[in-house]
């Protein structure tokens, strides 16, 4: 990757050169929130600090991935929107700038909100977007979930089973028996305060898949039916289900025709997926 931050940007002026980290010397540098990045694949970090008289900071770090897969999920990972026209996908809020582009996560941040940095951020980002190569390709499994109530904003791209139980806290111990890196996805179903969440997780196999729905229908205990569905907490359905080598997860859906609906419905785009 080429230097991918300039000298200056407007009136901010870099304070001192970019300084890079990689997958041991990342910990110096993020005061938690590490093993995300590594997680996700991250290979190496650049970063490099911009100052103005009178107005505040801005920092700047780019995320190299292994995989376009890996900086697609962490852009993911805290997704909130609005999204932005930048990169592969982008958002500004409250003096943060966030985006993807190929291998690259970057963001530019002001170290206390301004607008007038807020301009800088952007100019920053579409620098740093350009270092970055073109565009690759979207992981295909997000665009298969079932539409309908979906949330966009809470779709969260996961690799491995130590990133999908950080977004959904009943798939801790590997409750689906996954692989190290293998994808899933956790998406919110309904209105603000509804908790219905879809996970869709992919497995080796479809004997692997069948084995992962065997051992959450054990976790849903003696209430579970031969179709894999369970009250839960609060008058709500969880559910679980097998397509191929995808195990389809709902939880605390408001009803079990509502839980029905949503694995049929993915269910179908999933098969028409794997054709």
């Amino acid at each position: 990757m080429p230097e991918p931050f300039p000298a200056a940007i407007g009136d901010w002026r870099a304070d001192g050169p970019t300084t890079t980290y990689d997958r041991r010397s990342i910990f110096s540098y993020l005061d938690g929130g590490a093993e995300v990045y590594l997680a996700y694949g991250m290979t190496a970090l650049a970063t490099r600090r911009y100052v103005r008289d009178g107005e505040t900071s801005i920092v700047a770090d780019l995320f190299e991935m292994a995989t376009p897969a890996g900086a697609y999920g962490m852009y993911t990972f805290e997704l909130e929107g609005p999204e932005i026209e930048l990169g592969q996908g982008a958002e500004l809020s409250s003096g943060m700038l966030r985006f993807w582009q190929g291998r690259c996560f970057g963001t530019v941040r002001a170290e206390q909100e301004s607008s007038v940095a807020d301009r800088a951020l952007l100019d920053l980002g579409r620098v740093m977007v350009a270092a970055c190569g073109a565009p690759d390709r979207v992981p295909e499994l997000p665009a298969h979930f079932a539409p309908e109530g979906l949330r966009l904003l809470s779709v969260r791209y996961v690799l491995g089973p130590e990133l999908l139980a950080w977004q959904e806290r009943s798939m801790e111990g590997n409750a689906l028996g996954l692989d190290p890196g293998a994808e899933a996805v956790v998406a919110r179903y309904g209105p603000l305060g509804e908790r219905t969440r879809l996970v869709v997780a992919h497995c080796r196999d479809a004997v692997a898949a069948q084995a992962g729905v065997e051992r959450v229908r054990a976790s849903l205990g003696s209430q579970a039916d031969p179709e894999g569905f369970a009250a839960g907490e609060g008058e709500t359905w969880n559910a679980v289900r097998a397509v191929r080598e995808y195990v389809l997860v709902v939880r605390a859906a408001p009803t079990r025709e509502r839980a029905q609906a949503l694995l049929d419905a993915t269910a179908t785009r999933l098969e028409a997926m794997t054709r």
